[in-house]
């Protein structure tokens, strides 16, 4: 039996086993871990951004729940290491206890990704609006993070209930970057296995916490956080494409450490988001804006 035949058997009892029961099979079967690098110069424009002046900027986007806002930066980051113990659930790239910071290129996607999915997609559809924090985050240096693939079945996964512009990628593109990797791997068994990883990444099928044991295990390995095996280049983060956006923009997922070394904070906002079903459309309304961070991490909401 394949490589890739026994990791779709795999993802079959990933409620059955633990983390560690799991890296135990995965490591038998993958000695090597297929990457593709992604090379972030931080350029001007790299991320042909329309806000920024040239330059590259992250978002990251938090549900408002009560009619004050947040008052700290680690209310709206990534959370600090006195409140690790809070997380007591697999994210798609953390494990319980684990923190990390999950931002998109795009202001409307990574309002989206915080109600993809669950309950709140369900309160969203049914109030037809929620209000949102976003952060804005400038990268400061280059960065090098583990690319994944597009893959081709995810592509269209969220236009039936939301529009998004599709003038950046369209399916023919997926496959021509696709194709492009494979003949780069020169190898079709590695491809596939990065494909698989990448079909987990895209999953919103999601019905607890081991769905994304799979995902913290690509992670683990090409963030060198497997005891077992170690890259020679330190990456910073990993990069994959958002399918709430059908692809038009980017994610990523980065330790804090790294977050704090090569990023900036520069503001948060307010936005209430509005969802008008006819069209599928979203729009995002300024209600506070540019809250600087001062004094103590507080944020100075005018």
């Amino acid at each position: 039996m394949s490589k890739i035949d026994e990791l779709y058997k795999v993802r079959d009892v990933l409620h059955k086993v633990d983390y560690s029961t799991l890296c135990g099979i995965l490591d038998s079967y993958l000695p090597r871990i297929p990457i593709s690098i992604k090379d972030f110069k931080n350029e001007r424009f790299e991320l042909k951004q329309k806000t920024g002046g040239g330059s590259n900027l992250l978002f990251r986007a938090r549900i408002l729940n009560s009619d004050t806002s947040y008052k700290t930066l680690s209310e709206i980051s990534y959370i600090t290491e006195k409140d690790k113990h809070l997380i007591k659930d697999y994210g798609r790239v953390n494990r319980p206890s684990e923190s990390m910071f999950y931002a998109s290129s795009d202001i409307l996607t990574a309002c989206v990704e915080t109600f993809s999915k669950g309950e709140n997609m369900e309160r969203f559809l049914a109030k037809g609006n929620l209000v949102l924090v976003v952060g804005v985050w400038k990268i400061n240096k280059p960065m090098s993070f583990a690319q994944m693939v597009s893959p081709e079945s995810h592509f269209e996964e969220f236009i039936k209930d939301f529009q998004f512009s599709q003038n950046k990628v369209n399916i023919d593109s997926v496959r021509k970057y696709n194709s492009w990797l494979k003949r780069a791997l020169n190898d079709e068994e590695q491809f596939k296995i990065l494909e698989f990883f990448s079909e987990e990444f895209a999953k919103t099928d999601i019905k607890n916490g081991n769905d994304y044991m799979l995902t913290n295990y690509y992670k683990d390995r090409v963030l060198n956080r497997n005891s077992k095996y170690k890259l020679a280049e330190e990456l910073d983060g990993i990069w994959y494409q958002s399918v709430v956006s059908s692809y038009q923009e980017t994610n990523v997922a980065i330790p804090p450490n790294v977050v704090d070394e090569k990023l900036e904070f520069l503001w948060a906002d307010t936005l209430w988001c509005i969802h008008e079903a006819k069209s599928k459309r979203i729009s995002l309304n300024p209600m506070q804006q540019r809250a600087h961070v001062g004094d103590e991490n507080i944020l100075n909401w005018k």
